[in-house]
C-alpha cells in the first residue's frame, strides 16, 4: 500500500512520499511454503515494509483467528485487484515505534483493530485503515505517537483515536479524539481532519454516538457529517487556542432521544480561542418539551475568544439556537425552521431554508456555483464526494485546497490518496 501526500503548486508539480516494499507474501487456504495457511504466520515470516495479500478460502469462509504485528511495518490486502478479504478475530498492533501498518479492502465478520503499546511523539506509528468493514468490532488506536488515517471504511462499533483524518466513513457508534499530549513529529497539519462521515445505520437507523472531541493539542475541521444520535450529536470537551482556526461546518445533525440531549454541547472555550460554527442543519425529529434541549448549548466562554455562530437552521429544540448570549458568543444569520425534516439516509435538508441559504461569503460556495446550501452537500466538501465509501479500488480520499484564490497568488493544494 502507498499512502501519498500530493502537493500541487503552480503548474501542478507533484509530490509524493511513498513506501517502497521490500517483499510480497500470500495467505491461502491450506497454503504451504512459500505461501502460508494463515495471516499470522505470514506476519511472523514477514520482513518490516512487506505486503502480505490474502486470497480468500472458498465460499468466503473467513480466517479465523487473532493476529498481533510486532516490531515490523506491514500492509495486509486482499490477493484480487482493489478486492476485500474475509477474516474473523482480533487484529493487534504492538509496534513502539516509527512503523506503518496498513490494511486495506479488510472484511472483519467480528474483531477489532487496536493499539497494544504506546509509540513516541518523536517517531509516531502510522496505522492506515482504507475501504475495509468491521461488521462487529472497535477501532481503538488511543495510544501516544499513533497517527491514523481512516478512510472509507463501514465499521459497527466504536473508534478511538488522537492524532487522525477521518473521512467518508460509516460508523454505528461513537467517534472520540483524545489528546496526542503533545506536537506529533512529521505531521505537518495542525487541524485534524473529520469530514463526509455517516455515523447512522446503513439503513438510515440512529448510531449510539456521534463526534466526541477532548483534544487540545490540535485545531479541529468538522465537516459535512450526517449524524443521527440518541447521545449527542457533535461534543467539544476541549479546543486548541491560538491563531489558527476550530471549524464545525455544513453537518446535518438529528436527534431521536428522550430527554435533554443537545445537538451539540461545547465545554469551555479558553481565552484566544478562534470557533466557527457555521452552515449546520439541527434538527430534533421530537417536539416533545423534556426540557430546556437546544441546538447548540456552550460552557463557560472565556474573553477574549472569537466564537460565532452563523447561518445555521434549527427545528423542535425547546430551548431554541443556544443558551449563549450575543455579547460572547456572535450570531449572524441563524433560521428557526418549520419544515425543517433532514433525510435519514442523505442527511439532505430541502426546507426553504436550507437551501442557497447558507453564509453569503463566496468562500462556501457550492460545488454547482450557486449560493451555500445548509447541511450535508453545501460548500466545497459535499458529501456525496464521498460515497459510496467502500469500493476497495485506489483513490483520492481528501483534498484540501484553500477556500478562495486571490487573482496572481500561488495556489497550494493537498491530496491524501492510497493505492496498492
Amino acid at each position: 500500500m502507498k499512502l501519498k501526500y500530493t502537493f500541487l503548486v503552480l503548474a501542478m508539480a507533484m509530490a509524493c512520499a511513498t513506501n517502497v516494499f521490500a517483499g510480497d507474501l500470500i495467505v491461502e487456504e491450506n497454503g504451504v511454503l512459500p505461501n502460508y495457511a494463515t495471516v499470522q504466520a505470514a506476519v511472523n515470516a514477514a520482513l518490516s515494509g512487506d505486503r502480505i495479500f490474502v486470497k480468500n478460502k472458498a465460499g468466503n469462509v473467513p480466517y479465523n483467528e487473532n493476529v498481533t504485528i510486532t516490531a515490523k511495518s506491514l500492509s495486509i490486502l486482499s490477493y484480487d485487484p482493489d478486492g476485500i478479504y474475509y477474516v474473523f478475530g482480533n487484529y493487534t498492533i504492538n509496534v513502539t515505534s516509527g512503523q506503518e501498518i496498513n490494511i486495506i479492502g479488510m472484511n472483519n465478520a467480528s474483531g477489532s483493530i487496536s493499539a497494544f503499546a504506546a509509540s513516541t511523539l518523536a517517531n509516531p506509528t502510522r496505522v492506515n485503515v482504507l475501504g475495509s468493514t468491521l461488521q462487529s468490532g472497535n477501532i481503538s488506536l488511543d495510544f501516544l505517537g499513533y497517527v491514523a488515517h481512516i478512510a472509507g471504511c463501514d465499521i459497527t462499533g466504536n473508534v478511538t483515536v488522537r492524532t487522525c483524518t477521518f473521512t467518508g466513513n460509516q460508523v454505528n457508534g461513537a467517534l472520540t479524539v483524545n489528546s496526542p499530549t503533545g506536537a506529533v513529529t512529521g505531521y505537518a497539519e495542525d487541524t485534524l481532519y473529520i469530514v463526509g462521515n455517516r455515523f447512522a445505520t446503513a439503513a438510515g437507523g440512529y448510531g449510539n454516538g456521534g463526534i466526541n472531541w477532548t483534544n487540545n493539542q490540535d485545531y479541529f475541521f468538522i465537516a459535512n457529517n450526517h449524524v443521527r444520535f440518541t447521545n449527542g450529536g457533535i461534543n467539544i470537551n476541549a479546543t486548541k487556542a491560538g491563531t489558527g482556526g476550530n471549524n464545525i461546518e455544513n453537518n446535518s445533525l438529528e436527534k431521536n432521544a428522550a430527554g435533554i440531549v443537545h445537538g451539540m454541547t461545547i465545554g469551555t472555550i479558553n481565552a484566544n480561542t478562534n470557533l466557527l460554527i457555521r452552515n449546520n442543519s439541527i434538527y430534533d425529529e421530537n417536539a416533545t418539551n423534556y426540557g430546556a434541549d437546544y441546538a447548540v448549548v456552550f460552557g463557560t466562554v472565556t474573553a477574549p475568544s472569537f466564537v460565532n455562530l452563523d447561518y445555521n437552521v434549527y427545528r423542535n429544540w425547546i430551548g431554541g439556537l443556544t443558551n449563549a448570549a450575543t455579547t460572547t458568543v456572535s450570531q449572524t444569520g441563524n433560521a428557526a425552521s418549520a419544515t425543517q425534516n433532514n433525510n435519514d439516509v442523505t442527511g439532505v435538508c430541502t426546507a426553504a431554508e436550507c437551501v442557497n441559504l447558507g453564509s453569503p461569503s463566496t468562500d462556501y460556495t457550492d460545488l454547482d456555483l450557486s449560493r451555500n446550501d445548509v447541511g450535508v452537500t453545501g460548500g466545497s466538501y459535499n458529501f456525496n464526494n464521498f460515497w459510496p465509501n467502500n469500493t476497495g479500488g485506489a483513490r483520492v480520499y481528501l483534498v484540501k485546497t484553500p477556500r478562495t484564490v486571490v487573482q496572481s497568488s500561488t495556489i497550494n493544494a493537498k491530496a491524501d490518496s492510497f493505492d496498492r
